[in-house]
């Protein structure tokens, strides 16, 4: 089975920033310290508290930046959110659930900006992406991530270039 498309970094302009506010649902974009345009979201099946391990259903809370784009998504189109970042991996450690190698890597990734280790037992794959061939749901659906529509997914996703950080809050 090929790999899925992703695309390289196209040089777009600077000073984008997208905030998760996981309490209201919404996530807003914002362009050069202005807000542009606000989504509504859907997260993980459990979206009360942080991210811990992989399948608990939570969305993660912290800064991330985005490490690579996908076109062909299982759920449409998806941007990759650097999680676990360098505080989830040490955090991991300290509850036994990742070693130290994994926090080197993670280490290494942030350094280079790049993705970190995804096939962790404190989780991996967390994205921003569309809804698929799913009708809008009701309720939060997702395995952590943060869904907006298909439609919406192709705006986010034509301006937001990689490295764009990204900030969930609880």
């Amino acid at each position: 089975m090929p790999s899925p498309k992703t695309d390289d970094f196209t040089p777009r302009p600077k000073g984008y920033h997208l905030l998760v506010d996981k309490t209201d649902r919404k996530m807003t974009m914002f362009v050069s310290g202005k807000e542009y345009r606000s989504y509504t979201v859907y997260l993980g099946f459990a979206p009360t508290g942080h991210k811990t391990r992989r399948g608990d259903g939570r969305t993660p809370e912290g800064t991330y930046y985005v490490c690579r784009r996908n076109t062909e998504s299982s759920y449409y189109r998806s941007l990759l959110i650097s999680y676990p970042s360098l505080e989830d991996a040490r955090n991991g450690v300290e509850s036994g659930l990742v070693n130290k190698s994994t926090l080197d890597a993670v280490i290494s990734a942030y350094e280079r900006r790049s993705t970190p280790p995804q096939d962790t037992r404190i989780g991996g794959s967390i994205c921003i992406h569309g809804e698929g061939s799913r009708s809008r749901p009701q309720t939060d659906w997702t395995a952590g991530c943060i869904a907006v529509t298909n439609e919406e997914m192709d705006e986010i996703f034509s301006l937001v270039p990689l490295g764009t950080p990204v900030t969930i809050r609880p």
